[in-house]
């Protein structure tokens, strides 16, 4: 389980396929995953959360330049983030399906 109160906020970086004005943001505390994403200069963001107890898979698809996240939910919802280093990718990925684990034992 999580450290109450503490908010886990990955950054996709441009050297590793993200966007350079508008990179995607990731956030995991102990009751959201939130996927913050900002689609032109002149728009705001847009926000796609999943409660953390409906993660059902996070799949990390590698290509040259980084690595794709991809976390799915019971609801059939799903949060897709570009532009991560290998070590953010699995990081995410332990902090999703570890933690979740240890709370249902």
């Amino acid at each position: 389980m999580l450290e109450p109160n503490r908010t886990f906020k990955f950054k996709s970086n441009f050297l590793w396929g993200g966007s350079v004005l508008h990179p995607d943001i990731l956030e995991i505390d102990e009751t959201f995953v939130i996927h913050r994403r900002k689609r032109g200069v002149f728009s705001g963001d847009q926000t796609v959360s999943i409660p953390r107890s409906n993660v059902v898979s996070v799949k990390i698809n590698n290509f040259r330049a980084g690595n794709d996240i991809c976390i799915e939910s019971f609801t059939r919802s799903r949060i897709e983030c570009k532009g991560f280093s290998t070590s953010v990718a699995e990081k995410v990925k332990k902090l999703l399906l570890v933690t979740r684990k240890a709370g249902q034992d």
